[in-house]
């Protein structure tokens, strides 16, 4: 019985003498973290600006609208986003259009379906809040027109663009049938 007792402290002995030789072998490579974390983060400013070069922070300026910083931006990643699920002939039919219109605003196809797509969104928008209103028959005939009016804006708006571009560049104007230059005052004969 001695025997077990004698073995079981030496065992305890051995046992806690091993878990101070860990916590001291592990406290002292932690001092070297700490000493290396506090070297770094707390160090004398003096001798700490000294070793590295001071940064100064130059303010930003703001440049541009908030609507070139924030809508176009938006709309531009949009008309990219949904810009690879549309068809490549859309994409060239917009992109033609766009440059008869003289690609106001810089859009690309894909941004101004962005646009188009958001437009459609905000029209639907629109009629759901309209229509929560009631569903009298002036009710449903005003949502009615300001959903067509909002999702065909876009549209409505590229058309206006292109018509406008071709009559500024076309230099013949019609007078009482009879072709006339706009810069000559006489008239063509027949």
């Amino acid at each position: 019985m001695w025997q077990t007792i004698i073995i079981l402290s030496a065992a305890l002995l051995l046992g806690i003498l091993g878990i101070a030789v860990l916590w001291w072998a592990f406290s002292f490579s932690q001092r070297d973290s700490v000493s290396k974390w506090l070297e770094n983060y707390v160090a004398d400013p003096l001798t700490d600006s000294m070793r590295r070069p001071v940064r100064v922070i130059q303010p930003r300026q703001l440049t541009g609208t908030f609507g070139s910083r924030i809508f176009q931006p938006g709309i531009k990643a949009l008309g990219r986003a949904l810009g690879r699920f549309t068809p490549a002939r859309m994409i060239d039919n917009l992109s033609h259009q766009l440059l008869i219109a003289g690609n106001p605003f810089g859009l690309g196809a894909r941004e101004y379906f962005g646009l188009s797509v958001a437009s459609g969104f905000l029209a639907f928008l629109l009629a759901f809040v309209m229509l929560r209103r009631g569903f009298a028959p002036l009710n449903l005939l005003l949502t009615l027109l300001v959903f067509i009016f909002v999702f065909f804006l876009p549209t409505l708006w590229l058309r206006t663009r292109m018509q406008r571009r071709q009559e500024l560049s076309w230099p013949v104007k019609r007078c009482s049938g009879k072709p006339r230059c706009c810069l000559n005052t006489t008239r063509h004969p027949p």
